[in-house]
């Protein structure tokens, strides 16, 4: 997964209009964290309907949309320290990781993966929007164009 539900960044860039930040502070009357974090449990559990393993892998951010670092770690700081507050019954954690640490996770559950022979392209990243040609498993598929013979 590259994109996390798209209420739940933050780009300032955006802001007021379709970005705003998690509020963890319940007495301020901006709070937002219960809502902020019923989003991202309703999408983790969607997520790992498509998952073979109990660790999902949720990148925080996507490409071309932040501009400031700490704004964003900020965000997802309000997040994690509500959701470890308040979200302990769900039987979900949400934490800060890399990639070596998810694939170790994954790794210690001792799943028997399939081996996939075909192409994964086509690819979607929302339910009607698709990417082909954008990268290939199978660089030799795609058509060469030869001149002068």
């Amino acid at each position: 997964m590259y994109w996390f539900p798209p209420d739940m960044g933050y780009d300032e860039r955006d802001f007021p209009n379709n970005s705003q930040p998690i509020i963890d502070d319940e007495t301020l009357e901006t709070f937002n964290a219960d809502k902020k974090a019923a989003r991202m449990l309703d999408y983790a559990v969607h997520m790992s309907q498509h998952y073979r393993s109990k660790n999902l892998f949720m990148p925080w951010g996507e490409y071309f949309a932040y501009g400031n670092a700490f704004t964003d770690f900020a965000n997802g700081d309000s997040l994690i320290r509500y959701w470890k507050k308040a979200m302990t019954d769900v039987g979900i954690d949400i934490r800060y990781s890399t990639v070596y640490d998810y694939i170790n996770a994954v790794k210690a559950e001792d799943i028997t993966w399939p081996t996939k022979y075909d192409d994964m392209f086509p690819y979607a990243d929302w339910e009607d929007q698709y990417w082909t040609g954008y990268f290939t498993s199978r660089a030799n598929s795609k058509s060469q164009v030869r001149f002068g013979q």
